[in-house]
């Protein structure tokens, strides 16, 4: 759905049409009854105002993309370089999982769960988790 579909459906919820590839203001069309057609200047601010939601899925290579050097290092040091052996199965774990995943989805409870093993390891602070977490 264009963005401009979404703003005008967000301002004014009814039967709007925009044709397939249209990007314009001009395109959009208002097929519902006439009586409650909407004020077309009032749909025209919405769409100005209007900000797209922010993603919450992204592929693996996105999220990897979003962490510093510093701390992919030492995620990759915990799974392999931990004198503990379940820290080095646990975070080894958290690794495959999340290069293996089409998709990792940042409203999904186990990748909050695996950011917070890394905070709890000290390889990530409580801040940096959040900001993960944000929308791209």
């Amino acid at each position: 759905m264009s963005h401009i579909l979404a703003a005008a459906t967000a301002a004014h919820p009814g039967p709007w049409f925009m044709p397939a590839g249209a990007d314009d203001l001009a395109s959009l069309e208002w097929r519902g009854d006439p009586a409650e057609a909407p004020d077309m200047a009032a749909v025209a601010a919405a769409v100005a105002a209007y900000t797209p939601p922010g993603r919450r899925r992204l592929t693996p290579r996105e999220f990897r993309e979003r962490l510093t050097g510093a701390e992919q290092h030492a995620m990759l040091a915990a799974a392999f370089g931990a004198p503990d052996p379940a820290t080095r199965i646990a975070a080894g774990t958290l690794l495959l999982r999340a290069a293996e995943a089409q998709e990792i989805d940042l409203d999904n409870p186990e990748v909050a769960a695996g950011l917070d093993h890394w905070v709890a390891a000290g390889v990530l602070d409580p801040a940096r988790k959040a900001a993960l977490l944000a929308d791209v």
